[in-house]
């Protein structure tokens, strides 16, 4: 019980550390997945095209999904390695999925906020589509990874 609980204090405690820097390296994955979206988008915009912008969101949020998927990915990977390796118990296993959880969420968040700075209004209300969108669907592939076991 106690080793259970130590290996669960130092994993929750590199989660927001070294999460981090995970995580902004994923939103500069993102950011760059997004430029061909917002490229579309933004030329749609200027010829005034309401179904070249819809779709420069749609494929914004794909390519961001992608990577948010990937990332999901490694974490459910990381966690099943975790638990392999070390004897954690099942309702500390639950802090350990739920802090994953919610680091998975990590780069959108951090992308979002940069976005509300640094952008036009235009700008920044496609951001934040294709965030809530990309964002929705990382957390869908994240419960979907860890529920099947992939």
């Amino acid at each position: 019980m106690a080793r259970s609980i130590v290996a669960t204090a130092l994993i929750l405690g590199f989660v927001p550390t070294l999460g981090y820097l995970a995580a902004g390296q994923v939103c500069f994955l993102m950011g760059f997945a997004n430029i061909p979206g917002f490229r579309m988008w933004r030329t749609a915009r200027v010829c005034k095209s309401a179904s070249g912008q819809w779709f420069g969101i749609i494929f914004g949020s794909l390519c961001q999904a992608v990577v948010g998927g990937a990332f999901a990915y490694l974490l459910v990977k990381l966690a099943r390695m975790i638990f392999t390796h070390i004897e954690i118990l099942s309702g500390f296993r639950w802090l350990i999925w739920g802090s994953f959880f919610l680091l998975a969420y990590g780069p959108i968040y951090m992308t979002r906020q940069a976005s509300r700075s640094s952008s036009e209004e235009a700008g920044r209300n496609y951001f934040m589509v294709t965030l809530a969108l990309s964002g929705l669907a990382t957390q869908v592939a994240y419960v979907y990874f860890a529920v099947t076991g992939s």
